[in-house]
């Protein structure tokens, strides 16, 4: 602290000599100049804390050198030091921060002072005892360091004798408390302040009184007369004498109410916004100037499967898909950010800690400081990967539905003449005696038939043949499924497995189409093992929750990634020409729907492809058996 004390002497060394000649002229003492020098550097002595043989020696030199050694020239010496620590006092107060440290080292300067020149008089007392006389008289003038500095500051002070009375009431502790010194000096504390009893605060005093040992009290609550309830900053230490007797204690106050105030408000303020950060719907995080994680709410945690403490401090590019197409696009963002100061309603694709795809709406913001630097920035993602999948499904079945209304006009328009073309060729054929014509006519016959076929699944899917809906066991569909596709020569060379679930529910559906969907899918799955030596198809069925879920699995040749979301669509097929029609998964996707089912396909180039067919519970098989 004295270095801090010394280095604000340094710094307003000219504004101190101004004051100090300024204030000698006003009260009818000039001050020669060399003179102020020596005694300002005897001052920054006292502060830097010469040892008293130093101090003593360039203090008889100044006396020498400066003043007459004579009852006139001491008394000078001692009024224009004080007059010159009295205005050093009032600078340092008015630089001086109000810390636990600060106050330590200047009760320490303050007595230091004190003792300096109680040395002084006694040094002089031989030589002239009329100094003596003066010596109460000089000290009631140079009231103490401290008490100097803390009436230039937010600091109150004051002082209790042992009595515990009050002897001295600073201007700070008066503008504090809004009491004058003449309503409480020369008082029992107690009697002023009958609080500080039950409040703790007086047997502190007491004690540091008894022990010799300052003490402090933080934050203390305390009732004051005239102002309420106050937060108060005590410390306390103890008054001695220059023989090192404790006389009272010293009181300084540091009303901390306001600050104690806009803790809590901002403490307040503080837990509202992460109580809104955390519990918000949408994930929300927040990254620093070189895109690395600071925050993560819980929503981020739950939506990409990362906790904060795995991803914080993590690289945003965690998240981001590993192609060039999103790596320039993060930069897009980045520099979009910095020069709008935000993006809204980005639509795009992350990735989570399992490496699952999401649809992803971003908004992004800029954070800066208040000369506009660039901190980082906050992130809000919500997540319409489901939302887009239904916008997808509704397009899907808009699609579908055009083309079953366009198929159901096609299949009347197209039926008529297929049966009477039909017919004329089973008449030519019966009647002719050419074999070259009956041959050309049998291959007449068989395309007719192969448009028939066609025209009736167009029929099915705009209008699906009514069948009877009953209660159904899924096993027994497999099973049955199974035997008829077990003979078709796409699958008899291939290993063929079955895992059911042995206590599935009934469910309400059309055991026929639940069968054509089971035999289209299967022979797809012979299809797509064409070729290849061990290929292998799989049949299992599972409970999850109120759905029974069947996959038919096969080893094959997969279906490529843009292809998936066609597959389902009426006329498209991946097949060689001549091998199917594009009808057959068309059929199968509207038999589905139309029991409040689904169809989930799962595939990859050369690894093979799963049909995940999903079906609602509708009738327990324990209320089948109970009933």
């Amino acid at each position: 602290m004295s270095d801090e004390i010394y280095k604000i002497v340094l710094n307003k060394k000219e504004k101190i000599k101004k004051l100090w000649r300024e204030t000698s002229k006003s009260s009818g003492q000039k001050i020669d100049g060399k003179c102020l020098l020596s005694l300002l550097e005897f001052l920054e002595d006292i502060i830097n804390k010469k040892d008293e043989k130093f101090l003593n020696a360039k203090m008889e030199r100044i006396l020498s050198g400066c003043y007459f050694s004579d009852f006139t020239g001491n008394l000078s010496f001692f009024n224009d030091i004080i007059l010159g620590k009295d205005v050093i006092c009032k600078i340092v107060g008015q630089t001086l921060l109000f810390e636990s440290k600060n106050l330590d080292e200047l009760f320490t300067f303050s007595k230091r002072f004190d003792e300096t020149l109680i040395r002084a008089f006694d040094y002089y007392y031989d030589k002239n005892s009329a100094v003596v006389i003066q010596r109460k008289k000089v000290f009631e003038e140079a009231a103490d360091f401290l008490k100097s500095a803390v009436n230039f500051t937010k600091i109150g002070l004051f002082i209790l004798d042992k009595n515990m009375r009050i002897i001295y009431w600073g201007e700070g502790i008066a503008r504090m408390y809004d009491i004058e010194e003449k309503e409480v000096l020369n008082q029992q504390v107690l009697d002023v302040f009958p609080a500080l009893k039950d409040e703790g605060i007086f047997q502190k005093m007491l004690n540091v009184l008894n022990s010799g040992e300052p003490g402090e009290l933080l934050s203390q609550a305390h009732q004051t007369l005239k102002k309420g309830k106050r937060f108060i900053d005590f410390k306390i230490s103890p008054l001695k004498d220059s023989e090192k007797n404790i006389i009272g204690v010293n009181v300084l106050l540091n009303d901390v109410t306001e600050l104690k105030k806009d803790q809590q408000s901002l403490l307040e303020y503080e837990q509202f916004i992460s109580n809104i950060f955390e519990d918000a719907a949408e994930a929300i995080f927040v990254l620093d100037e070189n895109d690395c994680v600071k925050m993560w709410n819980k929503q981020a945690t739950k939506m990409y499967g990362y906790s904060s403490d795995q991803i914080f401090g993590k690289h945003i590019s965690l998240i981001v898909p590993n192609d060039e197409e999103s790596k320039k696009e993060i930069e897009q963002i980045n520099d979009i950010v910095k020069k709008n100061g935000f993006v809204r309603n980005w639509e795009t694709e992350r990735i989570t800690v399992d490496g699952r795809r999401l649809q992803l709406r971003l908004t992004r913001t800029a954070i800066r400081d208040e000369e506009g630097k660039y901190l980082g920035s906050s992130v809000i993602a919500y997540d319409i990967t489901e939302q887009k999948r239904l916008e997808q499904q509704l397009i899907h079945s808009e699609k579908l539905s055009a083309v079953g209304q366009l198929a159901a006009g096609i299949a009347h328009e197209v039926g008529s003449p297929l049966t009477a073309i039909s017919s004329l060729a089973q008449l030519l054929y019966e009647k002719s005696e050419d074999d070259w014509d009956k041959d050309k006519l049998k291959i007449i016959r068989e395309q007719i038939e192969r448009i028939s076929r066609i025209v009736r699944e167009l029929v099915n899917f705009s209008k699906p043949i009514s069948t009877s809906v009953g209660e159904v066991s899924v096993n027994k569909v497999i099973e049955e499924a199974a035997q008829i596709v077990k003979y078709d020569k796409r699958l008899k060379f291939f290993k063929f497995s079955m895992d059911l679930f042995p206590h599935l529910p009934l469910i309400k559906i059309s055991f026929d189409q639940l069968l054509q969907v089971l035999i289209n899918i299967l022979l797809n799955a012979g299809d797509a093992l064409e070729g290849r030596e061990k290929g292998k198809i799989s049949v299992t069925s599972r409970l999850v929750g109120e759905k029974i879920i069947v996959s038919i699995i096969d080893t094959g040749v997969g279906i490529e990634k843009e292809n998936l979301d066609h597959i389902f669509e009426p006329f498209y097929t991946t097949k060689k020409p001549g091998k199917g029609t594009g009808l057959g998964l068309w059929v199968c996707y509207n038999i589905v729907r139309g029991f409040s089912g689904e169809i989930i396909v799962e595939s990859e180039i050369d690894q093979g492809t799963a049909f995940h067919i999903v079906l609602p519970v509708i009738i327990k098989l324990d209320e089948k058996i109970n009933g």
